[in-house]
């Protein structure tokens, strides 16, 4: 296996920043990796891509992905509310 040229590189860091959006649009449950593959058809092969999404997936990035977009997400929420906890309870009901 050679070493990976530069745009290639780039295409896979294009095909993982793919992987941790679709992640955050539809969460792990019901993420379907052929998504991400009929996205980028033409632009590498089906097993590349496939095996770039689960070195994506098994790096643990998306799962820090979603922790960074939480914890965004909650400061925004305290910055809108004296009481941040009161208003998510109030939007629960």
């Amino acid at each position: 296996m050679g070493a990976q040229t530069a745009e290639a590189a780039a295409l896979k860091a294009e095909v993982e920043r793919a992987v941790l959006m679709e992640l955050a649009r539809t969460g792990p449950d019901k993420f379907r990796p052929d998504t991400i593959v009929k996205a980028f058809k033409g632009r590498a092969g089906r097993t590349t891509l496939f095996r770039w999404i689960r070195q994506t997936i098994e790096s643990g990035k998306p799962a820090q992905h979603l922790a960074r977009t939480v914890k965004r997400a909650a400061a925004a929420r305290a910055k809108r509310s004296e009481d941040p906890a009161a208003s998510a309870a109030a939007e629960m009901e």
